[in-house]
């Protein structure tokens, strides 16, 4: 590897501690590279043989990476890696990922209605090239005095590099239930998620006091109020028992030190949400501001 690459964080979801780290430690040059405001990113950069994260959807207000395809297949003819992000991709577009041949994709069971855990899909071929972090039962198929043979050598078993120790059977289990229940929801859920969405959106982006970072309709969306702590509107809005995360998303470095924004407030709708609960949100934060 020659570079490593990171995509900025008012589109990502991963935590910059983690690239920096990688970078660090193995003493690359790391380049944290700018993206349009569709969430595209230019393809106008040198990829040579370089290992690009980013995300396809953004943790802030859910822009998609909408050149993804294009994207994987020049960082692999530049002879890169690419590693995706998929966390917040995954309950609401997973459309983004169909025939994308990444080099691994991740994703966080959480945001599938499921416990927490954490899954990798990657490809074989990659796998040899990752160091293991932790060792541990059901990792190894011999060990001695000197060292150890791991199960990760067999083919069929490739999986196993990341899995040391007991498995979370449970989390796992749940994970296959909540699959299989996002498979099947009736148009119906799907109408309904647009609906709530596009009515809280039209809420916040036409309200004077009220400064939203959506540019389009998302599910997923962050603001913040004119002359108000986020933190304590959240404080408010939970006390009337309505849930939203304050603060900057793991994004400092964009949100803050870039754009130079107060702590934000984000809601993320689901197909849980009811249309109580807009109008319900609408009317505190009506009062609120």
């Amino acid at each position: 590897m020659t570079g490593f690459l990171s995509l900025p964080l008012n589109l990502t979801h991963m935590n910059t501690v983690r690239p920096y780290a990688f970078h660090k430690k193995h003493n690359l040059p790391r380049l944290v590279l700018p993206r349009n405001p569709d969430g595209s990113l230019p393809l106008d950069h040198d990829f040579d043989r370089a290992l690009l994260v980013l995300n396809c959807a953004s943790n802030i207000d859910g822009r998609e990476l909408l050149n993804i395809k294009d994207l994987v297949k020049k960082v692999h003819k530049s002879g890169g890696i690419i590693i995706i992000d998929a966390a917040q991709a995954m309950a609401h577009t997973p459309h983004i990922l169909h025939k994308t041949e990444a080099d691994a994709i991740c994703f966080s069971a959480h945001k599938l209605y499921a416990p927490s855990l954490g899954a990798i899909i990657a490809r074989r071929d990659l796998l040899p090239k990752i160091d293991t972090t932790f060792i541990g039962g059901g990792m190894v198929d011999d060990a001695t005095e000197t060292g150890y043979t791991l199960s990760a050598t067999d083919p069929g078993h490739a999986h196993t590099k990341f899995e040391s120790g007991l498995q979370a059977w449970g989390e796992i289990i749940a994970l296959g239930t909540a699959i299989d229940w996002l498979e099947n929801l009736p148009k119906s859920a799907h109408q309904n998620l647009r609906q709530h969405t596009q009515q809280l959106y039209d809420f916040l982006s036409s309200h004077p006091q009220i400064h939203l970072v959506n540019q389009s309709p998302n599910p997923t969306m962050a603001f913040h109020i004119e002359g108000l702590d986020s933190h304590l509107v959240g404080s408010a809005l939970a006390d009337q028992h309505v849930m939203a995360r304050t603060g900057y998303f793991c994004a400092h470095s964009y949100l803050d030190h870039k754009m130079h924004l107060p702590p934000l407030i984000r809601f993320s709708l689901g197909y849980h949400t009811r249309p109580e609960d807009v109008q319900k949100t609408i009317d505190i934060l009506t009062k609120v501001c």
